[in-house]
């Protein structure tokens, strides 16, 4: 046999191969097989995630924005825009039927409480990020921004903010102020505005937004660098807690009439809580989709060799049922307490600010107060089993 008759019966093999498995297929009785349902794709499009500023000059507001769309044809809930920094400004806008660009935004267009907020099917959003360079030392700042919401399940977005500060101009040393205030007495700290430009700066007023703590001009120093000194007296009673302000420096410079100035005071009067929860309160977010018996976790967090234990525990308020559970001690031999909260009455969309009460076989504690917040984001709440 020649080598051209063998090569065409090879290739009339190859043809009727897939012939010959269909045959297989249909004698043996195979079904196809459905495919993977696909995953929901998320209902916010974003222009995009990642913003950076570069070639700023001292006079330039350091800024960037974040351009999105609902693209769903169902509304969907903004849980919340958090910077990894506290020093990063959130703001939230609008874009309107018209679809302004952000140059054409106005303080109309703004959305102060945009937790919960309810973003419409089609609908355009702006997130506007900021940072006051002053007290920031220059060179690369990054920052990460996470975007949550809700549409067919719970999403995060993260967003980046990278900005690249020029060389000092004029500089807040250190950048906040901080305070721990633990007997009833004013204390008092400092921060130096200084002017690496070599111009004569003046301070025309100062202006506090706290009633926990007043600022005054201080000394002036002038040794090559001209420095202000700013200082912050605290008031004698400071409550437990830590209180955040700010303090506001106008000054006589046109490029800049403002320095602003991070303010956090700490207070602890008289002997320490045996405990605290895990965060500054027992924190619970009720979504619209949760469950009528859903029970919230939390936790509270004892002085290390703490040595004493909870006898009892109630709520401040009749609609709400609390549950303490046995302790766990840590490394740090502190005892952690899982708590868990339930809801027996739905309540109106809003902040509520409540008291977990504990008792305690401490002589010297013999109650403790711990603040419950509970915050019951917009819209159609399950039914309690008691209503």
């Amino acid at each position: 046999m020649s080598t051209r008759t063998k090569t065409t019966g090879w290739l009339l093999g190859l043809a009727i191969l897939p012939m010959f498995f269909c045959m297989v297929a249909h004698v043996n009785g195979v079904t196809p097989q459905p495919l993977p349902e696909a995953t929901p794709r998320p209902a916010l499009v974003f222009e995009q995630y990642a913003a950076e500023r570069r070639d700023l000059s001292h006079k330039d507001r350091v800024w960037v924005y974040y351009a999105f769309v609902n693209r769903s044809s169902e509304q969907v809930r903004l849980d919340g825009i958090t910077p990894d920094c506290d020093c990063v400004r959130i703001q939230f806008f609008k874009a309107g039927a018209e679809l302004k660009t952000v140059f054409q935004l106005t303080p109309e267009d703004e959305i102060n409480d945009y937790l919960g907020y309810q973003l419409e099917p089609g609908a355009a959003y702006y997130i506007l990020a900021q940072i006051d360079s002053t007290n920031k030392q220059p060179g690369l700042h990054e920052y990460d921004i996470e975007v949550a919401y809700e549409d067919t399940m719970p999403r995060k977005v993260t967003l980046h903010f990278n900005a690249v500060l020029p060389e000092k101009k004029i500089v807040v040393e250190p950048e906040l102020i901080q305070i721990t205030q633990t007997k009833p007495e004013v204390n008092s700290a400092s921060v130096w505005i200084a002017d690496y430009r070599g111009h004569d700066l003046n301070v025309k007023s100062i202006r506090t937004n706290s009633d926990w703590f007043t600022a005054k001009l201080g000394k002036t120093k002038i040794d090559g660098i001209k420095r202000l000194e700013i200082v912050v007296s605290t008031t004698e009673t400071i409550p437990n807690g830590r209180e955040k302000g700010m303090v506001e420096v106008t000054t006589d410079d046109p490029d800049h009439p403002y320095v602003r100035i991070p303010v956090f005071i700490d207070g602890i009067q008289g002997k320490l809580k045996p405990y605290i929860a895990e965060t500054e309160a027992i924190q619970v977010q009720i979504r619209p989709n949760d469950e009528a018996d859903q029970k919230y976790a939390s936790k509270l967090i004892s002085l290390p060799g703490y040595s004493y234990a909870i006898t009892g525990s109630s709520a401040s308020v009749d609609w709400v049922s609390v549950e303490v559970q046995a302790p766990v001690l840590d490394e740090g031999h502190k005892q952690i307490v899982p708590v868990q909260l339930q809801l027996n009455t739905r309540k109106e969309p809003g902040t509520y600010r409540e008291k977990l009460k504990l008792e305690l076989n401490d002589p010297d504690w013999p109650t403790l107060e711990i603040p419950i917040k509970i915050e019951v984001l917009p819209g159609k709440q399950a039914t309690s089993p008691n209503e």
